[in-house]
């Protein structure tokens, strides 16, 4: 459950409305706060159209930038996926080579680097490809000036990366 929470604690005094608990916004139902914070937001549980467990702050959901957990209700429309680390990956992989106001964007799409159409397309395509991030790793390119792409892309721990710089 860890890996599905990640995010830093929230302090105990976090504020969070108690009403929301068993209400439902846009088809979701609001289970309740957990002690996880992401993007220094107090990170919720809900219970999607699918029925599958999701968490996400609670203003996304509010807001209706959420909508599901990421199943094929949010597919067919387009919307942002579940917050897990392999799509916190997915979003900093298109942000470094796809916008350049991003710090970083500089060395790698400022340098070429690109994404496959099929990762652009969709995260689940990269997830499919990908696979689940393991512990201790993150997404690594064997040929760094290649592309983020099946063939060049794994999940690697920093040692590895260390050893695999231009």
């Amino acid at each position: 459950m860890t890996n599905l929470l990640g995010g830093q604690k929230c302090p105990p005094s976090f504020y969070y409305n108690k009403e929301l608990i068993n209400t439902t916004i846009g088809g979701i139902l609001i289970i309740g706060p957990t002690n996880r914070s992401i993007n220094k937001s107090r990170a919720w549980v809900y219970l999607c159209h699918c029925k599958t467990l999701f968490i996400y702050p609670i203003a996304y959901v509010k807001n209706g930038q959420i909508k599901s957990c990421g199943c094929k209700f949010s597919a067919q429309a387009g919307l942002t996926m579940i917050y897990t680390r392999e799509n916190s990956t997915y979003q900093s992989m298109k942000s470094r080579c796809l916008n350049p106001k991003v710090a970083n964007y500089k060395d790698y799409g400022g340098r070429g680097i690109t994404i496959c159409d099929r990762w652009k397309e969709s995260f689940e395509n990269f997830l499919k490809d990908m696979g689940t991030r393991p512990d201790g790793s993150s997404i690594d390119r064997i040929d760094v000036n290649g592309n983020y792409e099946p063939g060049n892309c794994r999940w690697a721990t920093a040692k590895v990366q260390r050893e695999n710089q231009r």
